[in-house]
């Protein structure tokens, strides 16, 4: 079953490359069947792993563990497990598949079949990596990630833009994205002589080499600073950060969620599956540091978003903001700030997801992302403007909405083990109503500079995001709907 998840989306991307000398239509059909296809899938394994006992149709296709033996010799299996975790992980991967696909319906692309063949790769790596024990072939996904991110770029990335700024900004991205590959490598390479030197046994699964961690040696500090270091890079965080404005800048426009959505969620998904089990004391030795980092974050992220001119450029230096939290919650000891942090997660992947398709669909109007042709577009929009509030007043926690939730638990759990510095917590947290309520009020509110007669939202696009925000509403109501089926603070521990 678990294969099925990974090799679904990457069939389905063949067969568009295939079908695309056909029709032009054809591969966004193929693309958006394998994406449902596996977001059902996956419903069905979430109902196993929290319902063991319910009596499905064939309970043992929907195993959440699968180990094919390749080369035994040196340990490397492909090998996949899925718990509640990585199953809410590919939830949100394949939502956001659904809403690149959807939201980027009526755009045309050159080669269509390819550019599909290439987000679905993407996706289907996304997944990978989501399920694999085996550190190889988690890394084998991770670099798939980042080549399909510079091909979608390169070859279906804003024409608005300079070549050679194009490639200048790629060449940052991809510099910095292998230099953190090399050093995550190293790491697990290290890891896989340290595991043989004391138990004589090579291997790669991480349930294995996690059990390497005994001597707090200075071996295992480099190995735990390999894997912070690499998976600090791909969040991305201050100060290696700078690739991410730049990229998004010229990224496709019905798919730019690509950068935020995928990479940026395999990075914390990779410091909290490999890093926070296996960092012991040295997580204690580097918590303030962390937790200044992810202040520095904050701050450093508004700010630059409240003077920034281009949306795009806003927006991506607010994803910034959003990772300074989650570092805040992440090395924060404390039960209820990995309850909020997982809440957090979920929920504002979606909301900053929306805003930056939002934003997105204004550009398809004005064919620009500069705060000076906006102004006053309350008054020519029907739909996106009300959206585009929901989902400002929920990124900085409209109470009602998991994002409320989220920090509400978070700041709870943050006071609990650090009053002092939860101060900072609560500015940080006012720094994000003004800077939102700053960028709407630019956008939305003053006086009409372009009187267009404006495209808004399709019948299809306004159901999927009130759907959307449903879904948020109903787990800033309800949060105990995933809270009882698992406990975040464990799994990640232990």
């Amino acid at each position: 079953m678990l294969p099925l998840l990974i090799f679904i989306p990457f069939f389905g991307g063949i067969i568009s490359f295939l079908l695309q000398k056909i029709s032009n239509k054809l591969p966004k059909f193929i693309a958006m069947f394998s994406i449902l296809l596996i977001f059902l899938l996956n419903i069905f394994m979430f109902v196993h792993i929290t319902f063991p006992k319910l009596d499905l149709f064939c309970i043992n296709f929907f195993s959440n563990k699968f180990c094919f033996t390749w080369m035994e010799d040196i340990g490397i299996h492909f090998s996949l497990y899925e718990d509640i975790f990585s199953s809410y992980m590919i939830f949100l991967t394949t939502l956001l598949g659904l809403l690149s696909i959807i939201f980027s319906y009526y755009e045309i692309y050159k080669n269509p079949g390819t550019f599909y063949l290439n987000v679905l790769i993407l996706i289907s790596s996304t997944i990978g990596s989501f399920l694999s024990t085996n550190l190889i072939f988690f890394f084998c996904f991770l670099e798939i990630i980042i080549f399909t991110i510079c091909f979608l770029n390169i070859f279906w990335g804003s024409k608005d833009i300079d070549t050679s700024i194009k490639f200048s900004c790629i060449k940052k991205f991809f510099l910095q994205s292998q230099i953190s590959s090399l050093v995550m490598l190293f790491s697990i390479l290290l890891l896989f002589n340290y595991y043989h030197s004391i138990y004589g046994v090579w291997t790669f699964d991480f349930n294995l080499l996690k059990h390497a961690f005994i001597n707090k040696s200075v071996i295992e500090n480099i190995i735990l600073f390999g894997f912070l270091l690499s998976f600090i890079i791909k969040i991305p965080s201050i100060p290696f950060h700078t690739w991410l404005p730049d990229v998004m800048l010229f990224s496709p426009r019905g798919n730019f969620v690509d950068l935020i959505g995928f990479l940026s969620k395999v990075g914390i998904y990779g410091l909290l599956r490999f890093f926070i089990p296996i960092s012991g004391n040295i997580f204690y030795k580097i918590q303030y540091f962390m937790i200044l980092l992810g202040i520095i974050n904050v701050f450093y992220g508004t700010f630059m978003a409240s003077i920034k001119n281009n949306l795009k450029h806003a927006l991506a230096y607010i994803n910034i903001s959003h990772v300074g939290i989650i570092l805040l919650s992440m090395f924060n000891f404390n039960n209820l700030s990995y309850e909020g942090l997982f809440l957090y997660i979920i929920s504002s992947t979606i909301s900053s997801s929306l805003l930056f398709i939002l934003s997105s669909k204004l550009y398809n109007n004005f064919n620009t992302y500069n705060f000076k042709s906006f102004g006053g577009l309350w008054k020519i929009f029907n739909t996106i403007p009300g959206f585009f509030l929901f989902f400002v007043l929920s990124n900085f926690g409209l109470p009602g909405t998991g994002n409320f939730i989220s920090e509400i638990l978070i700041f709870i759990g943050f006071f609990l083990s650090h009053q002092k510095i939860s101060i900072f917590f609560t500015f940080s947290l006012m720094l994000f109503a003004f800077c939102y309520i700053k960028l709407f009020h630019r956008i939305f509110y003053g006086s009409l500079k372009n009187n267009l007669k404006c495209c808004d939202l399709s019948f299809v696009e306004t159901l999927f995001v009130s759907l959307l925000i449903l879904f948020l509403i109903f787990i800033g109501l309800f949060p105990n709907f995933i809270f009882n089926n698992f406990n975040f603070f464990d799994i990640c521990f232990n």
